[in-house]
């Protein structure tokens, strides 16, 4: 009898196991996907200059496994707590019923989540059992649930305590896990996925956006909420400037992708704005070349494209000063002495001299943080971004420059 009650046990364990381990890496894995596969439109919401590294990213996935585990030991306990008869799992619901227990336990986590998370920062030595997390300063979506075993065990200790306090259904149970992943992985996206007006209306900026939680790594003494703002903004924990670094990461995006979207799910802004990609190369392909106004990735450039004779230049026509840490404007970093005194505004960053199908140029481009002119093809991607492919002998790097309002450049 106690091998096969010792079997079924396993079993159930098992079983959660793989379902929070599926949900994991099928939520953050999807998100990762569709920023790699459209990475234009996701450097055009960037963050953070930084990016999380390859080491990051294995690091996480590591973490979140463990998390994984501890997660699915506390599903186990609440089985055998039911089993103890001190939770009540409810047999029979009602939507109304349903719904009202759903909004109670993610309304009930936010605030346990709240206090607990602003506790760890409280002090050093609790400060340690949270550190790892924070080891992802620029987070990935992996990030989700990348935990010390301390701190994974204070996360999962929510469910069992509030299913002992608040009979719920089971169905309850796996709504509440799969918005916890969803909104998590999506507040660590590192790209801005949340539309422009999200913080600013009514109905909506009582949530939390990509921008808020990212502030939290990229600072750590702001924005302690999960999923709504309202505990930041009564403890007067809010970041500063926060709806303008919301604002930042919208500034520069591409106008020819969405400008809306939706924070519950990143598929639907990349489906939908794949109808704004394609009209907006056919309409770059009817142009006949590269023109116009463009940004570079780091949103600290703005360079027009025009005819120079047979050829086409980029002119350097504003410089963003506090995206680039306040340097000077000058070129003091040209490999030639005699030129590192000239002004940068003004000059041809870009050269393109030999046009080739499918949108493709060959030419030069001028680096100014590297103070030399390297070989580089410019190719119009699907998405209506840039993508330069600039070498120095056989090192080569990839560049995305991206459209923007031709007010930029005047």
């Amino acid at each position: 009898m106690e091998s096969t009650t010792l079997a079924d046990l396993l079993g159930i364990w098992a079983f959660i196991f793989v379902e929070d381990f599926l949900r994991y890496f099928l939520v953050a894995g999807a998100l990762a996907y569709l920023l790699y596969r459209f990475g234009a439109w996701a450097d055009s919401r960037r963050i953070q200059p930084r990016r999380a590294s390859a080491a990051d990213r294995r690091r996480e996935q590591r973490y979140s496994a463990l998390t994984i585990f501890i997660f699915s030991l506390t599903g186990l306990s609440i089985f055998g707590l039911s089993e103890l008869g001190l939770v009540h799992l409810n047999t029979e619901f009602t939507a109304l019923s349903l719904f009202v227990e759903v909004v109670l336990i993610i309304v009930a986590h936010d605030a346990y989540f709240y206090w607990m998370h602003r506790g760890l920062h409280a002090s050093r030595r609790l400060m340690r059992v949270h550190a790892l997390h924070h080891r992802s300063r620029t987070p990935s979506p992996w990030a989700a649930y990348s935990f010390s075993a301390g701190e994974a065990v204070l996360e999962a200790v929510f469910l069992p305590i509030y299913a002992l306090l608040m009979p719920m259904h089971g169905i309850t149970a796996f709504i509440f896990t799969s918005h916890m992943i969803i909104r998590n992985v999506l507040g660590h996206a590192g790209v801005e996925v949340y539309p422009r007006w999200w913080p600013r209306h009514p109905l909506t900026r009582w949530m939390t956006t990509t921008t808020h939680h990212d502030l939290h790594h990229a600072e750590f003494k702001h924005n302690f909420g999960l999923y709504f703002t309202w505990w930041d903004r009564w403890m007067g924990t809010e970041h500063p400037h926060y709806l303008e670094r919301f604002e930042q990461a919208h500034r520069a995006g591409n106008p020819l992708t969405p400008k809306a979207g939706t924070g519950f799910t990143a598929l639907t802004v990349m489906v939908v704005g794949l109808c704004f990609m394609t009209h907006g190369t056919v309409a770059l392909a009817e142009t006949g070349g590269i023109s116009g106004c463009w940004s570079n990735s780091a949103h600290s450039m703005h360079v027009e494209f025009r005819k120079c004779g047979s050829a086409s230049c980029g002119v350097l026509k504003n410089i963003d000063r506090e995206r680039m840490d306040n340097k000077p404007l000058s070129d003091s970093r040209n490999t030639r002495r005699r030129l590192r005194k000239r002004a940068l505004l003004g000059i041809n960053l870009a050269h393109l001299t030999e046009r080739q199908p499918n949108n493709r140029w060959r030419g030069t481009l001028y680096r100014p943080d590297k103070g030399i002119v390297q070989t580089a093809t410019f190719k119009v991607l699907d998405n209506g971004s840039l993508k330069i492919r600039a070498c120095s002998g056989h090192r080569c790097k990839s560049l995305y420059w991206h459209p923007v309002d031709t007010a930029r450049c005047e």
